[in-house]
């Protein structure tokens, strides 16, 4: 695995993390939602590393997701 496609992921996993130690709270759903997102973009801009596809600087992850798929 390339070096950089690494670092997305260790990033992603941890977002998880977090997501694992705050999802009980129910006064921050909006930070587990905002995590589980940036855990999904971490990830594709991982595949997109890996890909040797340009990695933008976006955070949409529909758009991301449409990189992958080309």
């Amino acid at each position: 695995m390339k070096k950089q496609a690494e670092y997305w992921l260790n990033a992603a996993n941890d977002d998880l993390i977090l997501i694992d130690e705050i999802i009980e709270n129910e006064h921050l759903a909006h930070m587990v939602a905002f995590h589980s997102q940036q855990a999904i973009e971490k990830s594709i801009k991982a595949i997109l590393e890996e890909k040797e596809a340009k990695v933008p600087r976006v955070h949409n992850i529909i758009n991301l997701k449409g990189r992958i798929e080309r």
